[in-house]
Order: C-alpha cells, then sequence, then structure tokens
C-alpha cells in the first residue's frame, strides 16, 4: 500500500502555522535581555505590543509593563524555572497591555533553550487573559462579604443548618441565643436543651 505525507512541509513551517493559529498568546523571554524576544500574532491582539515594541524596550521598560504588587512573584518565577527547570509552571499576574489597561493574564512557562554554558537562556510561555474571570471572582467576593455583613450585623436570629442539623451559618445574634460564641455553635447540632 502507498504512504500517505499527511504534513507537506517542515517542522519549522508547522511550527509557525500552530503559533499563528493559536489562540493563547505565545512568547519566548530570553533571560539575559530581561524581554520577551518573539510573540505571536495572538500576543499582539491581547497586549497591543507587536515584536517591534518590545524589540525596543530595555529590561527595566519591559518590567514596568508589570503590576507593581505581582512582580516579586513573576521575578520568583522566572528564577524558579531557569534554576530547577520546572516545567509548565503557571503563574497570574497583572501586565498593562499598550493602551494603558491591566489585564490579568494566566501563564504557563517552560525552559526552551540552553546556553553554551548549559544553563537556560530562553523560556516559552503561553498566557490567556483571564481579566473577566477575576472580574467575576472579585463581585462573588464582594457579594460574599455584604451578605456576611448582613447577617453578622442583624439583630435577628439567622443561621443556616446543612443536612445532619449542624450549624453551618450562625449570626452574633443565634451565638448569644445560645449563650456561645459563633466559633463555638458552627459545625454543631446545639439547641436550647444543649445549652
Amino acid at each position: 500500500t502507498p504512504s500517505v505525507d499527511c504534513f507537506s512541509f517542515n517542522s519549522e513551517q508547522l511550527a509557525q502555522k500552530l503559533l499563528a493559529a493559536s489562540l493563547n498568546g505565545v512568547y519566548v523571554f530570553d533571560v539575559a535581555a530581561g524581554r520577551h524576544v518573539f510573540v505571536n500574532p495572538q500576543y499582539t491582539a491581547l497586549t497591543g505590543y507587536a515584536q517591534d515594541d518590545l524589540d525596543a524596550m530595555e529590561e527595566n521598560d519591559f518590567f514596568a509593563l508589570f503590576h507593581p504588587d505581582d512582580m516579586p512573584s513573576v521575578r520568583g518565577h522566572i528564577a524558579e524555572i531557569v534554576n530547577r527547570e520546572t516545567a509548565g509552571m503557571e503563574i497570574e499576574y497583572r501586565f498593562k497591555a499598550k493602551d494603558g489597561r491591566w489585564i490579568w493574564c494566566l501563564s504557563r512557562d517552560s525552559v526552551f533553550e540552553h546556553g553554551p554554558d548549559g544553563r537556560p537562556n530562553r523560556i516559552l510561555g503561553m498566557f490567556i487573559d483571564v481579566s473577566e474571570r477575576k472580574r467575576i471572582e472579585e463581585a462573588l467576593r464582594e457579594s460574599e462579604q455584604r451578605y456576611h455583613a448582613f447577617i453578622n450585623t442583624n439583630v435577628d436570629l439567622m443561621f443556616c443548618k446543612d443536612e445532619q442539623f449542624r450549624y453551618r451559618i450562625v449570626n452574633d445574634a443565634t451565638a448569644r441565643y445560645f449563650g456561645r460564641t459563633r466559633e463555638e455553635v458552627l459545625g454543631k447540632k446545639i439547641g436550647r436543651a444543649h445549652v
């Protein structure tokens, strides 16, 4: 039976087509240069930065694009990959897009290339924009805080029990009713007969 050649292009062509078709932002970070030395079209679409923009940056300019609160974890992440060569490490951070917006990124990075000394000198990374997920998480957190504030400051007895009749949510008024603290009531089956 004749063999069928599934790929009519070489591996470099395949890699270029995969990078161009990827829904993820893809980059190569050069450890010595301290910046991305390759980005795919999706990286540019997500951040606004083309390769020419990044090539014009010094290391300090590039790292200034990371949120100051996230900088220690980003630098630690890079050091961990370089020193331990941990593959597929993930990190979330805020990155300033070219239009000035902060976008939340979820990146996964691995060593891509080693230098003549055998040490990793380039890191391959992929990222997605998780800003919408972060907004939803923050809205839920704020909603939960308002809910707990409402429950805890209410002068009426407010509580919730699970299917085994253990208290899962208890406000201060309920705890005072039993002559106990909220911590002493949570997770317990307590009624007036147990006071």
